[in-house]
């Protein structure tokens, strides 16, 4: 089988069994290499045929084979690697030469250039310099000396891997090894193999390998493909609208307010601005009569009334109303607060005896006048006539501590001022349950 052959049938062989994985950060190459002296439009003393440039390059009848081909690179970004490669093999086939028998070494460090390295093929060109030594070992009248030509070479190189494996690979490349100046052979050296991938490429040195990492520059954990957490709410930094805090995922990475404090959640809370307790949803419990006892204590939630009593008033509605019918029967004298009439003294008698029947009972004694004559002086009457009827109260034995009595003057009519009958009852008493 010819050499043409022969390397396309190993490269179509390995192509389902060997592959190089892209998140290795170093890569070895090892194979076979092919030197061709001739196809490089270059003449030189030690080997004058060399044709013209790439004149049957693929003519197999001048490559020299030899092994081994290495090469290690480093990747130092996507796209692009550096490494040195090492070439031997010995030289058969020479033109315009009989039974040659050089030997060849070459060394050389390039920069490797990888088109699509996330891809199984990945084409590549690289550039660099090295070395190449070719000697021969002559025999003259039986002595044996050494005829060497050694050099510098500017390379430029076309190849491309394959990767298929989490480790393995294939490559194949050509080298054009241009000599410096006068120094060294100008030739080609292809080279064809496997390559191995070791150690695995993370920039950040997470733990997470970049080919999987979708924050390759900023440390991360593996649960979250190498982003970070710093809040730890479990909710990654780049969807976490507040990274330094933790807060739940339904709220975007963010904790939820509580603004009144009253540790009911402003999202829960139906009055998020007023404290108040969790089972009434963050509001506070409501007191609709003023009496202190809140409205879900008080039996009387419309009226005030006392903690004995649930929140209802002591003394009944009923009460209070029959001492107000009471109370309209008592009279004073004009512009007086001096008690007058039989009938006032029949009231009170039946106030006091309400009062005897129920200790309980506190009354707060009401004075009113119509709007005639001044407003201050009305006041004024009707506070002296309240405070009247109460000393007369306590004279007739009520305990002062059961009584109050203020004046409201004409501020508060039950009736119009306009005629006679609606000012005679808007001059009046009336009884309320003292708190």
């Amino acid at each position: 089988m010819k050499p043409t052959y022969t390397i396309i049938f190993l490269w179509l062989i390995t192509l389902p069994v060997f592959a190089q994985q892209p998140e290795s950060p170093w890569q070895i190459n090892a194979g076979l290499n092919v030197v061709d002296l001739f196809p490089t439009g270059r003449t030189n003393d030690t080997f004058p045929n060399q044709g013209g440039f790439l004149e049957d390059l693929s003519n197999s009848d001048h490559w020299n084979f030899g092994v081994p081909s290495l090469g290690i690179y480093r990747k130092l970004d996507k796209h692009f690697s550096l490494g040195i490669n090492l070439a031997f093999a010995g030289i058969k086939h020479i033109e315009g030469q009989e039974s040659p028998n050089w030997r060849y070494f070459s060394t050389d460090f390039q920069l490797k250039y990888a088109f699509s390295r996330q891809n199984s093929f990945s084409p590549y060109l690289r550039l660099g310099a090295g070395i190449s030594s070719f000697k021969n070992d002559i025999i003259i009248d039986q002595e044996r000396s050494e005829e060497k030509n050694f050099g510098g070479n500017w390379i430029s190189t076309i190849g491309f891997d394959l990767k298929l494996t989490d480790k393995w690979g294939f490559f194949l490349e050509s080298n054009f090894k241009n000599a410096f100046a006068n120094q060294g052979v100008t030739h080609f050296n292809h080279s064809v193999g496997f390559s191995y991938g070791l150690g695995i490429l993370d920039q950040d040195r997470d733990g997470v390998p970049d080919a999987s990492d979708q924050c390759k520059d900023v440390p991360g954990l593996v649960e979250y493909d190498g982003c970070p957490d710093q809040d730890g709410d479990g909710i990654r930094d780049s969807e976490d609208e507040c990274p330094m805090e933790p807060g739940p995922e339904e709220n975007d990475g963010c904790p939820w307010i509580d603004s009144d404090n009253d540790t009911v959640l402003d999202k829960d809370d139906d009055c998020p601005d007023q404290a108040g307790p969790i089972e009434n949803n963050g509001c506070p419990w409501p007191d609709s009569d003023n009496d202190g006892i809140l409205d879900k204590d008080d039996a009387c939630p419309e009226e005030a009334g006392s903690v004995d009593e649930d929140g209802c008033p002591v003394i009944k509605k009923e009460t209070i109303e029959a001492l107000n019918i009471e109370g309209g029967q008592i009279f004073f004298l004009a512009n007086s607060a001096k008690l007058m009439g039989a009938r006032t003294a029949a009231a009170i008698q039946k106030i006091i005896s309400f009062m005897e029947a129920d200790e309980r009972i506190q009354l707060v004694i009401e004075g009113h006048t119509s709007s005639d004559g001044d407003a201050s002086e009305n006041l004024i009457l009707s506070e002296k006539r309240a405070a009247s009827l109460r000393k007369r109260l306590i004279e007739l034995g009520i305990a002062p501590d059961r009584l109050e009595s203020i004046g409201y003057g004409d501020t508060r009519p039950i009736e119009t001022n306009d005629t006679s009958e609606g000012r005679a009852r808007n001059r009046r008493v009336e009884f309320k349950a003292k708190i």
